[in-house]
């Protein structure tokens, strides 16, 4: 009876199973540095084991720009921002990417490009 319990506990110890836990984020720059004006490309990466609810994209503080997961475990999408005229070299512009799983588990990328 000890062997069958040992047995069992054995087998429940195998793999771990993944965690929940917020969706993976990354975000892709044709460039990491941009002129004045300018475009901006580059693409965004989200991913969860348990499917995306939401995304948002927000850059250098203009509209936000939200996105249905529908569901999906990964997500790819291109994107292409105007970059202002007037920045002065070095400027560092702010690019956030939020996305939220169905589980409600929410995560932040936050980064940046630079003027030269």
């Amino acid at each position: 009876m000890v062997a069958a319990g040992l047995a069992a506990m054995a087998v429940g110890c195998g793999e771990d199973r993944p965690r929940p836990g917020p969706p993976a984020l990354a975000v892709h720059f044709q460039h990491d540095s941009v002129n004045s004006p300018d475009t901006l490309r580059g693409t965004i990466d989200v991913t969860d084991n348990v499917g995306i609810d939401s995304m948002w994209v927000l850059f250098d503080g203009g509209p936000e720009i939200g996105v249905d997961g529908e569901f999906n475990f990964s997500f790819e999408a291109p994107f292409l921002f105007v970059v202002d005229s007037n920045l002065i070299k070095g400027a560092k512009i702010p690019f956030e990417l939020r996305a939220r799983d169905i589980a409600g588990y929410a995560d932040v990328l936050d980064t940046f490009v630079v003027v030269k």
